[in-house]
C-alpha cells in the first residue's frame, strides 16, 4: 500500500505545480497579447488617419483636374476661333504666269 500512497502524492503534487504554474504560464502570454492589441489599435488609428488625409488628397486632385480639363477645352475652343478668324479667305487658284510675246531681236547689218 505504501507505494501506491507514493505515486498518489506524486501525482498530487504534480497536478498542483501544474495548477499554480499554468496561470502565470498563460498570464504572461495574456500580457504580452494585450500588449500587441494596443500595439495594433495604435497603428490602426494612424492608418485610418492617414487614409483620410490621402483621401482628401485625391477629392481635392480630381476636382483640379476636373478644372484643368474644362480650362483646357475652353482654351482650345478659344484658338479654334482665332484660327478660323485670322486665317486667309480662300484664295484664287494662282494662275500660271503668261509668256509676254518676245520681240524679235534685231537684226545686225
Amino acid at each position: 500500500m505504501k507505494v501506491l500512497n507514493v505515486r498518489t502524492r506524486g501525482v498530487a503534487w504534480m497536478a498542483v505545480v501544474a495548477l499554480l504554474t499554468l496561470p502565470l504560464a498563460t498570464g504572461c502570454e495574456s500580457k504580452q497579447q494585450r500588449e500587441g492589441n494596443t500595439r495594433l489599435k495604435g497603428q490602426v488609428a494612424s492608418l485610418t488617419t492617414e487614409k483620410a488625409g490621402v483621401q482628401r488628397r485625391v477629392d481635392d486632385l480630381t476636382q483640379e483636374n476636373t478644372r484643368l480639363k474644362a480650362k483646357v477645352d475652353e482654351l482650345t475652343e478659344k484658338v479654334k476661333a482665332l484660327e478660323a478668324k485670322h486665317a486667309p479667305a480662300a484664295k484664287p487658284a494662282a494662275k500660271a504666269p503668261t509668256k509676254a510675246p518676245t520681240k524679235p531681236a534685231p537684226a545686225k547689218k
